[in-house]
């Protein structure tokens, strides 16, 4: 959402977006390797860390809906245990990774999910 202020333009990043950001486009290194160089850049990308790891730990990025799913030691999850955390079957998990609109990787024959990852797509499903 882009809103006009008093100094120009102000963009708002749902927590969710920035959640992803940080993690896939590199925005947490960035913010670590320029740190210093403007403090403003330097405020935002800090707010920007913070609000998507606070995301991160809701798996929802609201409070009005059920807490997450404990999670286990683990930081993922295999296709069978994503498919009963989101409700779908196993082969809905499957095609969504052939899709490209789950991130996962193949250790050995089997998909692994990172649990953010999974909050991320659960959070883009329509509901």
């Amino acid at each position: 959402m882009i809103l006009g202020g008093r100094q120009g333009a102000v963009v708002i990043v749902p927590a969710r977006v920035a959640d992803y950001l940080t993690r896939h486009a590199g925005l947490g290194r960035y913010r670590k390797t320029h740190r210093g160089h403007d403090p403003e850049v330097d405020a935002a990308l800090l707010a920007i860390a913070i609000v998507g790891a606070s995301w991160s730990g809701t798996g929802t990025g609201t409070a009005h809906t059920n807490p997450p799913e404990p999670r286990t030691g683990s930081t993922s999850v295999g296709s069978a245990e994503a498919a009963a955390r989101l409700g779908i079957t196993s082969r809905a998990v499957t095609k969504a990774i052939a899709e490209g609109r789950l991130k996962a990787t193949k250790s050995g024959s089997t998909w692994r999910i990172h649990c953010a990852d999974l909050d991320h797509f659960r959070a883009q499903r329509p509901h």
